[in-house]
């Protein structure tokens, strides 16, 4: 059990399984706190849906799911993309991209884009997985240059070299 980081780095079987596993656990993740974060605002919503002019709903709407996307997108990306880095290391940002294909395969959302009668639903059904997709990736990268920082040894400094 002690040598499994180092099996997962070595292994390139083992280094994609993980990552594609990463991938179906950062859907799950992602579809709690979605969900959670949903059920937490929707007084809030329904309140200024009652109190605001029907004009302007669309984009409180909008702006509503922009933020339950981007909660649970973010807090899957910080779970999922902190184990990618830690046992796959540098090659986490391109392994990233095989669980970002996984999560899109496995997202209902992407089958709903081709069933919506018209464009304006199809572009909102893919705005929530590509959304988490782009922040996934970012968080990754982003995480492999902070590691680079903080290693053991390093000065500790966060300034460009």
């Amino acid at each position: 059990m002690n040598n499994l980081p180092d099996n997962i780095r070595t292994n390139k079987v083992a280094s994609w399984g993980f990552a594609l596993f990463m991938g179906l656990i950062f859907r799950y993740v992602y579809g709690i706190v979605k969900t959670f974060t949903s059920h937490q605002i929707r007084d809030y919503f329904t309140y200024l849906a009652n109190t605001i002019p029907e004009s302007q709903l669309v984009y409180l709407t909008v702006l509503f799911n922009f933020i339950i996307d981007f909660a649970g997108a973010f807090t899957a990306a910080l779970i999922c993309g902190a184990l990618l880095v830690y046992f796959l290391q540098d090659k986490s940002i391109l392994f990233s991209l095989g669980s970002v294909v996984t999560y899109l395969a496995l997202s209902h959302r992407i089958f709903y884009f081709w069933k919506a009668p018209d464009l304006g639903m199809q572009i909102s059904s893919l705005i929530g997985p590509i959304l988490a997709a782009l922040i996934f990736v970012s968080i990754v990268w982003f995480l492999v240059r902070i590691k680079k920082r903080i290693t053991p040894g390093s000065t500790g400094s966060l300034r460009a070299p």
